[in-house]
């Protein structure tokens, strides 16, 4: 499986977990979560980053984080590899620790998707069955919730419970905070303590929280998944380069879609066209055909996305159009030159 691309930038939010290796546990003891959450102290006040809400378990973690200096890798990358020679020279071990590399989902501040992350974070403990729902919500010693719900005086100041109380329109007093402690009991028997957080039913039904911490590369929504593309580091003359060094995956594919949705956009102004009367003209059209074999050479999009958008046919009479216009362009001069004019207008070089 390819690397999940990593897009930083200052202000970034984002939810951060990590498992075992083997799904092994990352803390044995009491003194391991200690030394987790000294590293984790550590890592805050090195990087600047700050913590919303935190859970620690037996062989995961969750964080939700913000950088205000836009060092999401430098920041976790110490703190696991910290964590790790700490972990294993205390019990005369080696190697790794976490499993595989840890996910970083990006979480659009507005609406409700900050909200909800927060909620699944605090309330994994109560799906995990380390704690009673009904009795002990709030006492887990592992997790932010407990400080949350605490004075001030008690919390480190990485904590930014603050903010975090906040954005659920609350204020860091004894109402506000057993206001939100009612918030997440009310959540409980709603989903159930085993899927407490794991659905949200305020977002678009493809995109579920569970669903994006599980293969996700965001949580959004359309506007925002387009503003984190933009941020990518990705020219249309590179996106293949990347692909071949292994950054693949949904953040490559739903980039180039939307720079294969530009090139048609440009293109149809090019032609003179409507979108829908390119659609509709004959599958061997050279001008539908031409924006074909330039997205095809320029992004990452699949044949079968090429097809449906631009209407070709099936796989094979597509996959014959456009090479059969590549070797026409080799042999034909005024096809080159138009479709050097395309690609110049298109914003390719």
């Amino acid at each position: 499986m390819g690397r999940q691309l990593r897009i930083e930038y200052p202000g970034a939010i984002y939810h951060i977990m990590a498992r075992g290796d083997r799904k092994e546990p990352i803390v044995h003891d009491d003194a391991d979560r200690r030394t987790f959450l000294r590293t984790l102290e550590e890592m805050c006040d090195r990087t600047g980053i700050r913590v919303y809400a935190y859970a620690l378990l037996n062989n995961h973690y969750h964080f939700v984080l913000t950088t205000p200096e836009g060092n999401l890798v430098k920041g976790i990358s110490w703190f696991q590899n910290t964590y790790t020679h700490r972990f294993n020279t205390r019990h005369k071990l080696w190697g790794h620790l976490f499993g595989s590399r840890y996910k970083a989902i990006l979480i659009e501040p507005a609406g409700n998707y900050f909200r909800r992350v927060v909620d699944y974070v605090h309330l994994n403990p109560v799906r995990a069955g380390l704690i009673s729902p009904a009795t002990e919500l709030g006492h887990y010693p592992w997790g932010s919730l407990k400080l949350l719900l605490s004075s001030p005086e008690s919390r480190p100041p990485w904590l930014d419970t603050v903010d975090l109380l906040q954005a659920f329109g609350l204020e860091d007093t004894d109402g506000g905070r057993n206001a939100y402690r009612e918030r997440l009991e009310q959540i409980i028997p709603r989903e159930g303590p085993e899927k407490a957080g794991r659905v949200d039913r305020e977002t678009t039904p493809a995109q579920t929280l569970q669903a994006t911490i599980r293969r996700g590369w965001y949580f959004g929504s359309e506007k925002f998944k387009e503003q984190m593309l933009n941020r990518l580091d990705v020219s249309p003359d590179r996106s293949r380069r990347r692909g071949a060094d292994g950054y693949r995956g949904q953040q490559m594919r739903d980039h180039s879609e939307m720079m294969a949705r530009e090139i048609i956009q440009e293109g149809c102004k090019f032609f003179r066209i409507q979108l829908d009367e390119l659609r509709s003209r004959k599958k061997n059209n050279i001008e539908k055909i031409l924006l074909a074999e330039v997205i095809a050479s320029h992004t990452s999009v699949t044949l079968d996305w090429l097809r449906n958008e631009l209407s070709l046919g099936d796989r094979s009479y597509a996959s014959r159009l456009i090479n059969q216009l590549r070797r026409s362009i080799c042999q034909d001069p005024r096809l080159m030159r138009l479709r050097s004019q395309l690609l110049k207008n298109v914003n390719i070089q």
